[in-house]
């Protein structure tokens, strides 16, 4: 199957790209950014028309992330993304987009917004002259 995802920076956390993606509860392979199918129920992947009857499930993982507060919560994101890389399911984007972006000689700081795409209009510095 292929599909178009964007990933934009998680914010404020990484809830915003795991939990959509890779929970199991309400998982329907039409309805949600779930194109893993992971932590589909084994009747779930059988009615969907599915030969395996069991996928892995990080549900227990994502509850366990969600539910820190601090300093913890990020450093178990970053423990969920490196135990879902190395050995679940090791997503590689296949397309970058690169941005040239030209201006006048008198811009001297030009940033564009990660979460919009958009110029950041409170990041633009022109020189004065």
């Amino acid at each position: 199957m292929y599909t178009m995802d964007a990933w934009l920076s998680d914010y404020p956390d990484a809830s915003t790209l795991f939990v959509p993606r890779l929970t199991g509860p309400g998982t329907t392979p039409s309805a949600n950014l779930d194109f893993s199918l992971m932590g589909a129920t084994g009747s779930e992947l059988s009615r969907w028309g599915y030969p395996a009857a069991i996928v892995p499930s990080v549900d227990q993982r994502i509850r366990d992330c969600q539910s820190m507060e601090g300093a913890d919560r990020p450093a178990c994101w970053a423990m969920l993304d490196r135990y879902l890389m190395a050995r679940v399911v090791p997503w590689v984007p296949v397309l970058s987009q690169v941005r040239q972006v030209v201006t006048s000689a008198r811009v001297r700081h030009f940033l564009f917004d990660p979460w919009t795409g958009v110029p950041a209009l409170d990041q633009i510095v022109i020189a004065t002259g």
